[in-house]
């Protein structure tokens, strides 16, 4: 009898402990083993979804070449570059456009410049005329209000530049550049029949501010001598550029005589010789666009020199001398 009641306690008290086990889910196992889970599955994600567009766009190339064109690329073309630019400055090259000097400017470029902007820059007729203007013996400290004549009238030109003037004004030798204007050689001094050297100091240091050795020289005073000077433009690849119409500003005359000095010998393809202000004592800014406006009122279209050179299908040779186009 007690021991079938024995056998009975413990078939009751095992099968309890069954119950109990099934009945109480096992919470600590199973938390345990989520958690890794959880943190290799959800963190990364969520920290690789979020730190591209936030930290790491700027520095990881898979972020900035995948999602900051499509955001900036459709957007910004149509306001900046094609829907508040005029639709005349777009095909602007010589009068109107800014930047630095472009030599390899073609005739079709130029051509579209004179379309777009003739009637704008006050002209009464489409200009068929082309005249260049050259300025020698620069930079001086009186270049930047020089600059700002041209910049008014959006007129480039070529400035003949000494190299010892150069080094000593090179903020507005900067200025000629940056402003679209072609940067030429005058020589190192203002010595006659300069040396080889002397033309070549004066072409590194306008190299310096362009990237490039300048393709054009004139002697000082214009004097080329009796062919020494042709062989150093020979050898360093410089056209030779005369002058066939003179302005005479050297001589101390007013502006008002220099323009009429310019109107008389101004024609289609010549190249007008002026002074910068250290040389030339009547030729202040005022009579600069006195002059341009002289010149756009006979119907000249105004060009540097090497853009001219090009526009009149003219291959500059080294060694070789022009005085028009």
């Amino acid at each position: 009898m007690h021991i079938k009641l024995l056998i009975a306690i413990f078939f009751i008290f095992s099968c309890s402990g069954e119950i109990i086990e099934e009945n109480n889910p096992i919470d600590q196992p199973s938390s345990s083993s989520l958690e890794p889970e959880s943190s290799s599955s959800v963190l990364p994600s969520s920290s690789s979804n979020a730190l591209p567009s936030s930290s790491s766009s700027s520095s990881l190339p898979s972020s900035s070449s995948g999602v900051l064109p499509s955001s900036s690329s459709s957007s910004l073309p149509s306001s900046s570059s094609s829907s508040n630019l005029p639709s005349s400055s777009s095909s602007n090259v010589s009068s109107s456009s800014e930047g630095p000097f472009n030599p390899l400017t073609g005739k079709a470029a130029i051509d579209a410049d004179i379309e777009a902007n003739w009637r704008r820059l006050g002209y009464a007729s489409k200009p068929v005329k082309m005249i260049a203007l050259s300025f020698d013996d620069g930079p001086c400290n009186q270049t930047q209000s020089l600059l700002a004549a041209l910049a008014r009238k959006e007129v480039k030109t070529t400035f003949f530049l000494i190299g010892q003037n150069i080094t000593n004004n090179l903020a507005a030798a900067q200025a000629m550049h940056s402003a679209g204007h072609e940067l030429a050689n005058h020589s190192d001094g203002y010595s006659a029949n300069p040396s080889q050297k002397n033309v070549q100091d004066c072409s590194d240091k306008i190299k310096n501010i362009t990237g490039s050795n300048p393709t054009l020289f004139r002697a000082p005073s214009v004097d080329y001598g009796g062919g020494a000077v042709d062989n150093v433009c020979r050898a360093l690849n410089l056209a030779m550029i005369d002058v066939s119409c003179w302005s005479n500003d050297y001589n101390g005359i007013n502006s008002a005589q220099i323009r009429n000095n310019v109107k008389a010998c101004a024609g289609d393809g010549k190249i007008v010789n002026l002074h910068e202000f250290n040389t030339a004592t009547g030729n202040n800014a005022a009579g600069v666009e006195e002059l341009i406006d002289d010149l756009r009122a006979a119907g000249y279209w105004i060009l540097p020199v090497g853009q001219m050179a090009v526009y009149k299908g003219k291959t500059l040779v080294g060694g070789q001398k022009y005085s028009s186009f």
